[in-house]
């Protein structure tokens, strides 16, 4: 029959339904953040994905702050993965859906993608890359508290969050220059603006309620992208197993 789940806060599972049987499994847990299925099961909601899900660490920073140069850097020496909501999400505009044309009009305007928009993009990705043990990074999301909360509900806590602490005198500096040669329209003046102005009234409460719950780890990133790199390493080497890692 059916299987249905239900579970409280951080992959606790409450309760489990096949077709007319119900448990109670109050005190469950979920082993390895994931549900050991062939396929997802979604649920009222919640959604469970095949295999164990990947180690998740969330990439946090104004624009410009360089969180996506840091990213890479990470993937070329430990073997992550990067995900980027922004790239998810100009794919998707790219892509001519009536969709991707309402998520162009927002991200021209400097506006949030909704919610249920990014979170099915990026849950399919995660889905994706399951096998990876080296860990998933989530560069630029959750952009909202909202985002962060309903992350939760739906995939789990993060494992860790990265938070790329940069003045807003240099991010806007950083993105003006690269408009010269950029093509990207929230690379426009009056959209890095807005953008920043978003960052400090939409996504730092993301910050702040991570740092609450003891996920977050700063960054301080007005160094070169070197500099930077040096500190963010080495928070990773001594967690990633050595076999993840590219030789």
């Amino acid at each position: 029959g059916d299987l249905r789940l239900w579970r409280s806060g951080g992959g606790w599972l409450s309760g489990m339904q096949v077709g007319q049987n119900r448990w109670n499994l109050a005190g469950q847990r979920v082993v390895g953040s994931g549900w050991p299925v062939s396929s997802g099961i979604q649920c009222g909601g919640c959604w469970w994905m095949g295999g164990d899900r990947p180690p998740i660490v969330f990439v946090l920073g104004g624009p410009g702050c360089g969180k996506g140069t840091q990213c890479a850097k990470l993937v070329e020496e430990f073997g992550m993965v990067q995900v980027c909501v922004g790239d998810l999400l100009r794919a998707e505009a790219a892509s001519g859906s009536t969709l991707g044309g309402q998520i162009g009009h927002m991200i021209g305007n400097g506006e949030i993608v909704p919610g249920e928009v990014t979170m099915d993009l990026l849950r399919r990705e995660i889905e994706r890359n399951s096998g990876v043990i080296s860990g998933v990074l989530i560069d630029g999301f959750p952009r909202a508290l909202d985002q962060a909360k309903e992350f939760e509900r739906l995939l789990g806590e993060c494992d860790r969050a990265l938070f790329f602490e940069c003045p807003l005198n240099v991010m806007r500096e950083r993105l003006l220059e690269r408009s010269k040669t950029s093509s990207r329209s929230d690379d426009d003046e009056l959209v890095v603006e807005k953008r920043l102005r978003t960052y400090l009234e939409v996504s730092m409460p993301v910050v702040d309620y991570l740092r609450e719950r003891g996920k977050l780890t700063t960054i301080l990133a007005t160094g070169t992208p070197g500099e930077i790199y040096n500190e963010v390493r080495k928070l990773f080497e001594p967690v990633v197993q050595p076999a993840a890692r590219k030789d």
